[in-house]
């Protein structure tokens, strides 16, 4: 799989870890040479035959049927889907995949939602765990969340394998797991920034440095067939990943995952909110909510 990230790619099996420096943050008018792509303000151009002036045309009137068609969703609709879990009561629009991996309780008083994960859960190759989500089938969106991982008892997280983060799957897979993820938590080096991706039970893992702490607002970004991973930093939004090969279908299933590898378990993820909105092009994915 071809992935276009600000970072090295690194695959990785559950024996062993890697740890690389932070990726640059690139701004609109920089470029930068990665894997022989060309990347130039957030946008890869690989080369291809120009089109003729009628193909750009027929082009430009799907594009706009395409517009439309995503245009139906309405604010309302978006909002709807978001969650800023205050009430103190779960939305039961949400649909929970293995239930008791990641015991989800939300808390009025402090305006967020608690994940417990169960003692060794986690996302790898054929192994599933724990997953709350939405069925999203507008093409184009993104989806974004502030998260945090913390030792059960509070405190700081001791370095082992623990992630809390956003998801997007596909629901009926026919030859393996298909999904993308983006997560924050810790793993033998310490703290973690991280990207997954999984096609046909083939994980891939890439990591992002040692941030200062594992708490993070990061973001999934569909444009069409094109998936992004991206966090965001003081400068704005950084785009971690580009997800080239993979290949979701039309509607997928998207939300919040938390894990731990441990036996005990010994951490809790709290989400303070996930905010659904529409991303007409790659520009958007860079939208603050």
């Amino acid at each position: 799989m071809n992935v276009t990230s600000a970072s090295l790619l690194c695959v990785i099996f559950l024996a062993g870890a890697c740890v690389e420096l932070p990726p640059p943050i690139f701004d609109e008018g920089e470029t930068a040479e990665i894997g022989g792509t060309t990347e130039t303000g957030g946008t890869a151009e690989t080369g291809g035959t120009a089109e003729t002036s009628e193909t750009a045309e027929t082009s430009e009137t799907a594009e706009t049927s395409e517009t439309a068609e995503t245009s139906e969703t309405s604010e309302a609709d978006w909002a709807a889907l978001s969650d800023d879990f205050e009430d103190g009561d779960l939305d039961p629009a949400w649909t929970h995949l293995d239930l008791d991996a990641y015991i989800p309780i939300p808390s009025e008083s402090e305006g967020s939602l608690h994940f417990y994960p169960a003692d060794d859960t986690g996302w790898w190759h054929t192994k599933v765990s724990g997953f709350m989500f939405k069925s999203i089938s507008a093409g184009h969106f993104r989806v974004s969340a502030t998260v945090h991982m913390e030792a059960r008892e509070g405190g700081l997280l001791t370095p082992d394998w623990r992630v809390v983060g956003l998801m997007m799957r596909d629901p009926i897979p026919e030859d393996g797991e298909d999904y993308i993820l983006v997560g924050v938590g810790t793993d033998e080096m310490g703290f973690n920034l991280e990207t997954k991706w999984t096609e046909n039970d083939f994980s891939t893992r890439e990591d992002y440095g040692t941030p200062a702490s594992a708490d993070a607002l990061l973001r999934l970004c569909r444009v069409g067939d094109d998936l992004y991973a991206l966090e965001r930093v003081a400068e704005g939004w950084v785009r971690l990943a580009t997800f080239d090969s993979l290949v979701l279908p039309d509607t997928v299933q998207v939300g919040l995952t938390a894990y731990d590898w441990n036996v005990p378990a010994d951490s809790h993820a709290r989400i303070e909110e996930i905010i659904f909105a529409p991303a007409m092009s790659l520009g958007d994915c860079y939208v603050d909510d």
